[in-house]
């Protein structure tokens, strides 16, 4: 199976919608978060909002959004995912936690926090995304790795072998996103590529550029070529396993999608 690369968009400067809707629910909705970065909001298909999760400092009148480190406060809320019965997680960069809340903003759970690098806990974690039953992989930036956790928040596993720019090494990783199989995707933000690894953690493929010799390609290079990148942040796998890249200071997204590619034939 090969890979090939489309941009499909190149002059994005922001992002209004960054959410993903729920099946278990008729009507669907998208998740926003807030430019005050204490917020989190439900906004409908059209983008009205719906609902607005955050702390407001007391007295204030309209609202006076501020940080907050309570179950069901925020304070640089980062990525947001949603389980199959409408219960929604946020990472918090700067309270180093992920909060699991129901739809109705009630917070049930919380995983990690104060700041480490044991098993469960996170250094600024950022992108979240669910495989098919509802486990949840958080890319935990400043500890350069990927935790698997369960429902409950029970470590699982880790995808990065390190700190570095060699095969399964991460440096700030910021988007991970995981296919049908359990495939695991993460945006390599500081090596300038995209990583691939197999559900038990091992390195498959990577897609980069590489302007050294291209068999060992040790060195993280920016590119803006078809497959190349400058500081990826972001990644997202659909229901056909294609992903979706926010290449960021390219300024674009790319798509990638599979290829069959028959394999020779004796002669």
């Amino acid at each position: 199976m090969a890979w090939r690369s489309t941009a499909i968009a190149t002059c994005i400067s922001r992002i209004q919608k960054r959410a993903v809707s729920s099946k278990s629910r008729p009507t669907a909705t998208r998740w926003l978060r807030g430019v005050a970065t204490v917020t989190a909001q439900e906004l409908t298909p059209n983008g009205d909002s719906m609902a607005i999760w955050q702390y407001c400092l007391p007295g204030s009148s309209p609202c006076t959004p501020a940080p907050g480190h309570d179950p069901g406060q925020f304070f640089q809320p980062q990525g947001i995912a949603i389980d199959g019965q409408g219960n929604v997680y946020v990472s918090e960069v700067d309270n180093n936690r992920v909060q699991k809340l129901t739809r109705d903003g009630k917070s049930i759970a919380v995983f990690g926090g104060p700041q480490s690098d044991a098993p469960g806990q996170f250094n600024q974690p950022f992108g979240i995304t669910l495989d098919r039953v509802g486990n949840v992989y958080v890319a935990d930036l400043l500890n350069n790795r990927v935790q698997k956790l369960s429902p409950s928040g029970q470590p699982l596993a880790v995808f990065g072998k390190g700190t570095g720019a060699g095969n399964g090494q991460l440096v700030g990783p910021r988007g991970v996103a995981v296919d049908t199989a359990g495939n695991v995707y993460v945006a390599d933000h500081q090596n300038h590529r995209i990583q691939e690894f197999a559900p038990d953690g091992s390195f498959v493929n990577q897609w980069r550029r590489c302007e050294d010799d291209p068999a060992v390609c040790q060195f993280p290079n920016s590119g803006g070529g078809p497959g190349e990148f400058f500081y990826p942040r972001g990644v997202v796998a659909d229901a056909a396993a294609d992903l979706y890249v926010a290449d960021s200071s390219n300024g674009r997204v790319q798509r990638f999608y599979q290829m069959v590619v028959p394999l020779p034939q004796p002669e």
